[in-house]
């Protein structure tokens, strides 16, 4: 089952970036912490390209929720 949700994970991430994290984990939240786990193990191995900041053009991220003081 955590290997077909990580498998699923991937595909979606070739889609839409690294911001995909964050949906698929609320989408699955009693396997959130082990996917989280597992793709920074991915990004650590060298397996994974990309990180917190490959987030495609228009996408919303933390930071820009953030009011400018």
């Amino acid at each position: 089952m955590f290997e077909d949700l990580v498998f699923r994970l991937l595909e979606r991430r070739e889609q839409a970036g690294e911001v995909v994290l964050d949906e698929f984990c609320a989408e699955n939240p009693a396997w959130a912490e082990r996917l989280r786990a597992r793709v920074g193990e991915l990004h650590a191995g060298g397996l994974l390209e990309g990180g917190p900041d490959d987030v495609p053009p228009g996408a919303w991220r933390e930071v820009d929720l953030v009011p400018e003081k």
